[in-house]
């Protein structure tokens, strides 16, 4: 209802224009269909439901707290609102919201600081290198299999204090809780639980070990974390390593991925 008692359209009634560019046979038509779809309006029916065009309104709506990821971060659109999966997915950080969601930030930044991330700069150095010095000899590679793929895992794994050596079972694992995100998330629903058992067990001994030997690992300073006398449960460490390695693993994949086709089209910007 607005003020004056006038019954306002929900999104779905208000006849907004359509666009369609999951199909599209390159990114500039994409870009295209989202161009002509916000000349007409900020707001656009996708294929998966309303999506906002324009910087303005995503600016907005990031900011209203009325706005919030629904529990199952999309699981609830394939019919699974209940379950192993589920309530997997709705404990995860992306999916809590709210005084509960800001609790976990506190704890978590108390951590997670610019001082204990520069400690990486060798490492990501040293990792990317690795990765590169090889493809010089050919001169030419494919980036994204070669080099953006294989980079993050590797650093996530040295934050979180993993040894190196096991950045190949990191990017497994990454890999299924990836399948979540599909949909079809059911016909996965056994290899991603598989999964995320698996880090739960290998999460749970490096928290053993290092609540007797602490480190200056990101598990050690999560356990010595705290707010006010408040601490981060077992489950909760659990849940904010299995977080980072999904949240760090295709948004860097993708960034330098990225990064590189735009760097490709101005060669006096490289």
């Amino acid at each position: 209802m607005s003020a004056a008692g006038v019954k306002c359209p929900t999104v779905f009634e208000a006849d907004l224009p359509t666009v369609s560019y999951e199909d599209a046979p390159t990114p500039e038509a994409a870009h295209q269909s989202l161009k002509e779809a916000r000349e007409q309006f900020p707001i656009a029916m996708g294929a998966h439901g309303p999506e906002i065009l324009s910087y303005e309104l995503a600016h907005t709506a990031l900011r209203d707290q009325r706005m919030a990821p629904p529990p199952g971060l999309g699981l609830e659109a394939q019919g699974i609102t209940s379950g192993p999966l589920w309530d997997r997915v709705s404990a995860t950080i992306l999916s809590v919201n709210g005084e509960d969601h800001a609790r976990l930030r506190r704890l978590l930044s108390k951590a997670f600081t610019p001082r204990a991330v520069a400690r990486l700069d060798t490492t990501i150095t040293d990792i990317i290198t690795k990765l590169t010095d090889p493809l010089m000899a050919e001169g030419r590679s494919e980036v994204v299999a070669d080099i953006a793929r294989p980079y993050p895992v590797p650093v996530i794994c040295e934050l979180l204090g993993a040894p190196s050596e096991d950045w190949q079972l990191f990017s497994t694992w990454a890999d299924e809780f990836f399948k979540t995100f599909t949909f079809n998330a059911a016909e996965y629903e056994p290899d991603i639980l598989k999964a995320w058992g698996e880090l739960d067990d290998y999460v749970d001994d490096m928290v053993a070990e290092r609540r007797t030997s602490p480190t200056d690992d990101l598990i050690s300073e999560l356990i010595r974390a705290e707010d006010e006398g408040d601490h981060l449960s077992k489950a909760e460490l659990r849940m904010l390593a299995g977080g980072l390695l999904m949240a760090g693993t295709d948004t860097t994949r993708n960034q330098v991925g990225g990064a590189v086709d735009i760097l490709c089209d101005p060669p006096d910007q490289w």
